[in-house]
């Protein structure tokens, strides 16, 4: 499914802060000294469903959040 209606920006927003994230870790002399790498899908495999009654954009968001995730 490709997001271009007004929830993709939310989307784009998650995917630019897990990717800063990632390179912000993957920087970071932790990291480094402990040779460990994070990518993205290790983050995003970490982001959990929603459930109840969240708002539509909410819905739409998290639906293109997963697709992302996939």
């Amino acid at each position: 499914m490709t997001w271009n209606g007004p929830d993709a920006h939310v989307v784009e927003g998650w995917k630019e802060k897990v990717q800063t994230l990632t390179s912000l870790y993957n920087e970071s002399p932790f990291s480094q000294r402990n040779a460990m790498e994070l990518s993205p899908l290790d983050v995003t495999n970490k982001l959990k469903g929603v459930s109840g009654d969240h708002s539509s954009d909410q819905l739409k968001s998290f639906h293109g959040l997963n697709d992302w995730k996939m």
